[in-house]
C-alpha cells in the first residue's frame, strides 16, 4: 500500500506507531472483492473494509492526530469506493494503490482547508474568521453523515462519530 502521508512533511506526527499489522490480503482476493462491491454486495464490502481500513486509519493517524476526524476521512474514503467500485473493477486494478490515494486526496484536501482558514486568521489576532466558522460547519456536518452512511453500509451500529470541533481551534 503506497503512503498517504509521504507527501506531507510538517505533520510532527511521525513518531506515532503504526497500527497493528495484520497479514496482508492477496490482490486477486481484493480485486473479487471490488467486483462484488461495484454489484452492491454489501457482505463484500464490509470484508474489504475489514481488510484495508486498519492499516488505511494507521496511515491517517499519521497525518491527522485526531482519532475521529481519522476515522471520518476512513468512512469518507469507504463512501466514496461503494459509490465508484464500478469503475474500478477491471482486471489488474490495484484495489490497495486505488483506495490509498482516495484516502490521501481526501487527507490533503480536509489539511489544505484547515491551512487555508489558519492563513486567514492570521493577520486577525484572536479573531475567528467567517472562512473557519464555515468550514468547521460543513467538515463537521459531512464527518458525521460519512460516518452514519458507513455504518449503514457496513450494516454495523454506529461507528464513533466525530465531535463538533471547537470554532477557534
Amino acid at each position: 500500500m503506497s503512503s498517504i502521508v509521504s507527501s506531507q512533511s510538517d505533520s510532527g506526527h511521525r513518531g506515532r506507531e503504526p497500527a497493528a499489522a495484520s497479514p496482508p490480503v492477496p490482490s486477486t482476493v481484493l480485486q473479487r472483492l471490488v467486483v462484488r462491491v461495484a454489484h452492491k454486495d454489501t457482505v463484500a464490502f464490509a470484508d474489504l473494509y475489514d481488510a484495508l481500513s486498519p492499516q488505511l486509519l494507521g496511515e491517517i493517524r499519521s497525518a491527522w492526530p485526531s482519532p475521529s476526524l481519522a476515522a471520518a476521512i476512513v468512512a469518507a474514503t469507504f463512501v466514496e469506493v461503494w459509490t465508484l467500485a464500478r469503475f474500478h473493477s477491471g482486471p489488474g486494478d490495484d484495489v490497495e494503490d486505488w483506495i490509498t490515494d482516495i484516502a490521501a486526496r481526501r487527507t490533503c484536501d480536509r489539511q489544505f482547508g484547515e491551512h487555508r482558514c489558519a492563513h486567514d486568521e492570521a493577520g486577525a489576532g484572536t479573531v475567528v474568521s467567517p472562512r473557519r466558522l464555515w468550514w468547521t460547519a460543513v467538515t463537521d456536518t459531512y464527518d458525521r453523515q460519512y460516518v452514519l452512511c458507513l455504518a449503514a453500509l457496513l450494516n454495523r451500529p454506529q461507528l464513533a462519530c466525530p465531535e463538533p470541533g471547537p470554532v477557534g481551534a
